[in-house]
């Protein structure tokens, strides 16, 4: 009697991935280090959860000793219709433990701005009124200062900080609204964990269209995902330019770059570069207005690729040195800048590219071999397993 194999025919046997040429093993290897991606940031993020819920069963609270100098820097002619609703929310609704148990207040609130030559406004006539006097439900000071000949955010924080006598410096952009404990949140994690800046999270307050909520989850997925996974995996964070807490005496040791397109990024680099401690911490949140328009937008964001590229151009032989940082801390600056692009064209086939390439792969077998699809044993299908799996912990999370 026949057996079922040879009434089939005499097909021979294929070992696994026979078949497959060059262009196929390419792809796999490619995708393969996309996954090794996105697995090594899950890990790092649930790292990085497991040690805060550690530290929040035993956490005290978030007492700050020591005093603050608050920055808010500003250009004036784009931003006058907001600055004072923004003051008036740091000097009322924004929170500093110490002050209530001290008659005075610890917090110095600046106001330094910028704009052209013979430009004025009413603006500044409030302000002058307000300059040199306590404010405010906590009585804090307030300073407004005009910075003369300046033309950039970076020539008003460098005119300001050499006479801040205070121990630590917070900046704040003129459309950020921190919500009320961010700073004690903040503070209190800058001397827990001995570190020279903590960087805080930013969202979206105001102008939800549409594009304001892709760009406040943009900003979820990157303070909440991203960012810690990045610390834990690099032993370091950045500063972004805003919502941020330095210790005093470090921010003096060294200027803000005016002529760089993000001097937020450049700031970081050379203190990262000199052995600077920074760490994130996503519970300091603040809100921030979304652009108006998407040119707005679209010019925030190219002045934000230039400004990266600038970046890593100008420091990119001392970053490959990284003589007086660990060779961790090098890696992530390494991530951050040089690989940035080929960080962003490996997610891009992983998120983009794979996914039509496999519809296109299923529907071509659907069709060819008569509504009989091929066993999820190749090469692409695998890694399409792995990197859904990887991809969708890293999402539910």
């Amino acid at each position: 009697m026949p057996t079922l194999s040879s009434a089939a025919g005499s097909a021979p046997s294929m070992s696994w991935g026979e078949g497959y040429h060059t262009g196929h093993w390419v792809y796999f290897a490619f995708l393969s280090v996309a996954n090794c991606l996105q697995l090594a940031s899950f890990i790092g993020l649930m790292v990085y959860f497991i040690r805060g819920y550690l530290h929040s069963r035993k956490k005290k609270g978030d007492a700050i000793s020591g005093t603050v100098a608050i920055i808010v820097p500003c250009y004036m002619p784009n931003e006058h219709s907001i600055i004072e609703e923004t003051l008036e929310h740091i000097l009322n609704k924004l929170e500093c433990e110490q002050e209530v148990n001290l008659e005075a207040s610890q917090v110095i609130v600046y106001c330094a701005y910028n704009a052209p030559d013979g430009w004025t406004h009413p603006i500044e006539d409030k302000l002058k009124d307000m300059d040199g006097k306590r404010i405010g439900k906590w009585s804090r000071s307030f300073r407004s200062i005009r910075v003369p000949d300046s033309k950039s955010k970076a020539s008003n924080l460098n005119y300001v900080i050499p006479e801040i006598n205070s121990d630590y410096t917070v900046i704040y952009d003129a459309d950020h609204h921190p919500d009320p404990r961010s700073l004690c949140i903040a503070v209190a994690k800058l001397e827990r964990e001995g570190v020279d800046c903590i960087q805080g999270s930013t969202y979206i307050r105001k102008g939800l269209n549409c594009m304001g909520k892709l760009i406040d989850a943009e900003f979820f997925v990157t303070h909440f995902v991203i960012f810690p996974s990045l610390q834990v995996l690099s032993g370091t964070g950045f500063f972004g330019g805003s919502n941020a807490v330095w210790r005093s005496k470090f921010l003096k040791t060294q200027a803000f770059h005016h002529s760089a397109q993000t001097e937020d990024i450049e700031y970081t680099t050379r203190a990262l570069l000199s052995g600077a401690k920074i760490q994130f911490c996503p519970e300091s949140r603040s809100g921030e207005l979304a652009p108006v328009s998407v040119q707005a937008f679209w010019k925030q964001r190219l002045r934000w690729a230039m400004g990266w590229d600038q970046v890593t151009l100008m420091h990119f032989d001392n970053i490959r040195k990284g003589e007086n940082i660990s060779c961790l801390a090098r890696m992530g600056i390494m991530y951050l800048l040089p690989l940035r692009w080929v960080i962003l064209a490996i997610m891009l086939v992983s998120t983009v590219v794979q996914p039509i390439v496999l519809a296109v792969y299923d529907v071509h077998n659907f069709f060819l071999d008569g509504g009989e699809r091929l066993q999820m044993t190749g090469p692409i299908q695998t890694t399409m397993w792995i990197g859904l799996g990887v991809l969708f912990g890293t999402v539910s999370v």
